[in-house]
């Protein structure tokens, strides 16, 4: 991951309470942190601030900007990102 988006991640990990649930914001720091961190771990994220009402709508706009980004970066799809999002059960 290139230092823009590391430094995205460390700027949500700080992210003010009116765009950001306090809870998540250690989960965006160990994030930022981890030096193996892959599009599916921030899909995780984006899932878990959705499922939970734990962002606002912007923030999650900006946080699948960021996803897209790196899957770009991995040189992924967005099909590709979804198929390794496991714990999303589509198949009934």
């Amino acid at each position: 991951m290139d230092s823009s988006l590391k430094g995205f991640l460390d700027g949500m990990a700080v992210a003010p309470v009116e765009h950001m649930d306090p809870k998540m914001l250690p989960k965006f720091k160990a994030l930022a942190e981890n030096e193996d961190r892959r599009a599916v771990d921030l899909l995780r994220l984006i899932d878990e601030c959705v499922n939970n009402s734990l962002s606002s709508d912007f923030s999650v706009q900006v946080l699948d900007i960021a996803w897209q980004a790196m899957l770009n970066n991995e040189g992924k799809t967005v099909e590709q990102g979804f198929a390794e999002a496991t714990w999303r059960n589509f198949k009934g």
